[in-house]
């Protein structure tokens, strides 16, 4: 249904044309007939399936695209019309030129502006993707207190010693992110100060998930109390971390969908690490 509003578009401009030279006489009523009825088709289709003000939206956009390509054709079709000395099949033919180089460039712009429109919507979808996974990834870190729960765990680990009394203390496994993996391919769409946050969040995410990993391992049961409390204690160093650039990717996303500065900042957090801060050290 957009094409019938173009088409209306297409003859509205050519109506003024003919009106503008040669008199509103020249116009047939037939072509009026079919411009009413095109342009109400096309509206009443734009608006069932689209509702009124993305049809709005839809014909401003043409009249960004037609009004440079009609104010660069009216001058030379006037000039060529109300020329007396040009031979009539002449001018026949320079009309008829600038009609499809016209139309060419209109067609080239409107299917510019349809890239760069989609363009737009497959950024604004994955900066949603990745909105919501970043989002639910940082509150599952922040959801207990890192700090405290760390140096009660290392403490028992020093104390447990070795052997089959020993504590090993558990962590669950990361999930895989799988959104961002899935949108891969769009980053390159992001501006670069949302890329940067976003894929320095993943990178940590990453390293995180391998030290969970290794602490599952059996040589990690075989390592000594200290060596264990070392390991531990980077795997809380990239926790840390890992929420802190998760915040930032957060916040830049947030921003790069629309919000406000503010509004980007105000992330719904646990309240169990209030030390570990956007602004904080990485």
């Amino acid at each position: 249904m957009p094409a019938l509003v173009w088409i209306s578009v297409f003859l509205l401009v050519w109506a003024g044309l003919c009106a503008t030279v040669i008199g509103f006489g020249a116009i047939e009523p037939s072509m009026i007939m079919a411009l009413v009825i095109l342009t109400l088709i096309g509206l009443l289709a734009g608006y069932w399936r689209w509702g009124e003000r993305t049809v709005v939206q839809m014909l401003l956009r043409g009249a960004l695209v037609l009004v440079p390509v009609l104010a660069a054709a009216l001058v030379p079709i006037i000039w060529t019309m109300s020329a007396d000395w040009i031979d009539v099949r002449l001018r026949q033919g320079i009309l008829a030129g600038l009609v499809i180089i016209s139309g060419w460039l209109a067609g080239f712009l409107f299917q510019e502006e349809r890239k760069q429109r989609d363009r737009d919507n497959r950024r604004a979808d994955t900066l949603t993707a990745l909105q919501s996974e970043i989002y639910n990834t940082i509150s599952k870190i922040d959801n207990q207190a890192i700090t405290d729960t760390a140096r009660t765990q290392q403490d028992r680990m020093l104390r447990g010693g070795e052997g089959p009394m020993a504590y090993m203390p558990f962590s669950t496994s990361e999930s895989a992110p799988i959104v961002f993996d899935a949108v891969s391919d769009a980053i390159p769409l992001l501006r670069t100060s949302t890329i940067r946050p976003v894929l320095r969040f993943y990178a940590e995410y990453a390293d995180l998930r391998t030290i969970v990993e290794d602490m599952r391992l059996e040589e990690f049961k075989t390592l000594s109390p200290e060596r264990r409390v070392a390991v531990h204690k980077e795997l809380t160093r990239r926790r840390i971390v890992t929420l802190r650039w998760g915040m930032r990717a957060l916040i830049a996303v947030n921003i790069a969908l629309g919000m406000t500065e503010s509004e980007a900042k105000n992330i719904e957090r646990s309240g169990l690490n209030p030390k570990i801060t956007p602004e904080g050290a990485a």
